[in-house]
Formats: C-alpha cells, sequence, structure tokens
C-alpha cells in the first residue's frame, strides 16, 4: 500500500535516537526521536518494572509498521503496547485545512488505519481530488468533504451541523488549518498580515473545537490534536505575529488539556519545525523563489513526517496523554537546541 511504503522509507532514514522520560499522570513516557524520520514513543505504566532507559532505546525502537526489529524487542512491554494500539477502523476523523500539506497527509495516513474521514478546507477542488485519490487506494474508506473557512463561525458550526449521520461522530479533530504571511519586523508587518494569521491560527482553532468537543464529551471519547509550532515556544525574528498565534495555540491545548483531564477526551498539539509545504508559498504570497529559498541547504521535515506523528498519538491506549511535542529536522534541532 502506499503509506506502507512511505513509511518503509522514512523508517530506514532514521540515524539516531534521543531518549527523555517524561511522567503524565500515571504513565511514564520514553521520548524517541530520530532523524528526519518518524518517532516512536513507548509508554510504561508505574506500576510495571521500568526499563534501564539505554536499553529501552536500544531496544523499543519500532518502525512505523509496528513491527519489533528483533524478537526481544517484541517481548518487550513497549511492543505490546504497539501490538495492541487502539484501532481507529470504521472511526471519523475530521480534518481541517486538508487540501495540501500536511492536513492531506494525515488523511491519506488515517485512511491507511481505516478510519473515515471527513476533509475540510476552503479548496474544495483539491478537496474533490484527495477524495478521488483515496477511493481508489481505500475504497472501503468513507469520504466526506466540504468547503470550509475555519474563520467564519457561523460557517464551522453549520458544517458540523450539517454532517451525514455515519459522520456525526467525530472520534478524532486534527485542528490542521494555518497559515504565516510575510517575513517582516513587528513594526512593517501590514495589519491585514497580521489579522488573517491570529484568525486562521487561533480564533480558527477555537471555533472548530467549540464546535466538536460537546459532542466527544457527551459520547464519552475523543481526541482532539492541533499542528502548533516550534516558533510558539521558539520566537523569531521577523515572525512576531505569526509565532505569537502558535503560543496562543499551545497555551490553548495546555488549557484544554487541564480542563478535560476529568473526561474521556485527549488533547494532543504536534508542534513541528520546519517542513516543506506550500507554507513558504503562502508566507511570500505566490512567490515560489523566495519560497524555495527557504529550505535552501536544509533537510526539512515532509507532511508525511507529521501526518506519521498524528497517526501515532492517536492510536495510542485510553491511558495514555501525550500533551505537547516538538519535532524537528536534524540540522533545525541543532539550531534550537533539541525538541521538549
Amino acid at each position: 500500500m502506499m503509506i506502507a511504503s512511505i513509511r518503509s522509507r522514512l523508517a530506514a532514514t532514521a540515524a539516531t535516537a534521543v531518549v527523555s522520560r517524561a511522567v503524565v499522570g500515571r504513565v511514564a513516557a520514553t521520548t524517541v526521536a530520530a532523524t528526519r524520520s518518524t518517532i516512536a514513543r513507548h509508554e510504561y505504566s508505574q506500576h510495571q518494572e521500568p526499563a534501564n532507559l539505554l536499553t529501552a532505546a536500544r531496544n523499543t525502537l519500532f518502525t512505523v509498521t509496528r513491527r519489533a526489529y528483533s524478537t526481544k524487542t517484541a517481548d518487550s512491554a513497549s511492543a505490546r503496547h504497539r501490538k495492541h494500539h487502539f484501532s481507529l477502523h470504521g472511526k471519523t476523523v475530521f480534518i481541517t485545512g486538508a487540501s495540501s500539506g500536511i492536513g492531506a497527509s494525515c488523511a491519506r495516513f488515517f485512511a491507511d488505519e481505516g478510519a473515515n474521514l471527513v476533509l475540510t478546507a476552503r479548496r474544495v477542488d483539491r478537496l474533490a481530488n484527495l477524495k478521488n485519490e483515496l477511493a481508489t487506494e481505500y475504497p472501503e474508506v468513507k469520504v466526506h468533504v466540504a468547503a470550509l473557512d475555519v474563520v467564519d463561525r457561523d460557517a464551522v458550526f453549520r458544517a458540523v451541523a450539517e454532517l451525514p449521520d455515519q459522520f456525526k461522530n467525530v472520534k478524532v479533530l486534527v485542528n490542521n488549518a494555518g497559515l504565516s504571511l510575510g517575513l517582516e519586523p513587528m513594526i512593517e508587518t501590514t495589519p491585514e498580515d497580521a489579522n488573517t494569521m491570529l484568525d486562521t491560527n487561533v480564533r480558527g482553532v477555537f471555533n472548530v473545537t467549540q464546535a466538536i468537543v460537546p459532542g466527544m464529551i457527551t459520547r464519552g471519547a475523543g481526541h482532539v490534536i492541533t499542528i502548533g509550532s516550534v516558533a510558539g515556544r521558539q520566537p523569531y525574528a521577523n515572525g512576531a505575529m505569526y509565532c505569537a498565534s502558535k503560543h496562543a495555540v499551545e497555551a490553548m491545548s495546555h488549557a484544554l488539556t487541564q480542563e478535560l483531564v476529568k473526561t474521556p477526551v485527549r488533547v494532543t498539539m504536534v508542534a513541528p519545525g520546519m517542513v516543506e509545504t506550500e507554507f513558504s508559498v503562502v508566507r511570500f504570497h505566490g512567490d515560489e523563489g523566495k519560497a524555495k529559498a527557504v529550505y535552501d541547504g536544509l533537510d526539512p521535515l515532509t507532511p508525511d513526517d507529521i501526518a506519521d506523528l498524528v497517526v501515532f498519538a492517536a492510536t495510542r491506549p485510553k491511558h495514555v496523554q501525550r500533551t505537547l511535542g516538538h519535532w524537528f529536522g536534524r540540522e533545525e534541532a541543532g539550531t534550537r537546541g533539541g525538541g521538549d
């Protein structure tokens, strides 16, 4: 299958791993960050005997096909978690900004898990093309597409209310729609660009989350996954308003996690570094030369890298909560000092 070959290629590029440990409630998560590849995380209960972290790094690194590299790995506690990941088969995933980039890759990766899809974006022609592609590759997957501007609150609530019955019970929400405009100092940023970034990146997440999460709470199940950015934690010059918008997204994700902690609804923010998509073309108002120059001399992350992380988060066992995750390409990680 298409995704299997992509995952195999991504996993084959992994060269190094860095392990850290973080405890969230009852779960200690061992984080394995791999270069330009899918990154696997392995969860251990505090009530289980903790494995030596170096041994865990060596013996619990998995390909994204969830096959262990060795018999020893297959017998590990982590491997058992990977084999029995939460199934999304037949569940509904709602993705914003699905017409290209990370959103389109998420659609393909979730389809590979057997999930049914609600794909939204402003460019409905691209959504139609993606739906046709998925129908060919995954004929068993049901796909609903809808033109949607996440800034238009009334349109968001109307789109959710008018979902066909088979798509109403949204299991996973992927808040992906977002953009950056311009690369000027803050005092030279136009009010129009600033407002568009804040409206799309912040109000858009707010609108869609408010429209969908109450239903998740009522049904007793759900997962909100929002695409943030490392810029939300590490601002850079000439990107003040974009960084501010992503800082807001990170704050919203933290707060929502705490607000929903007594419900079965989970919250995750995936915060990529530099990802090669149409993002830079939009930032430079269609100037493809400037957009291409952004990636000169770098081996940036790809939309598939991020989509794979999103699906990984969505398929963890119910007791696992991963709120924030910062992911970089290797060269970028060197300049930013690593991840979280």
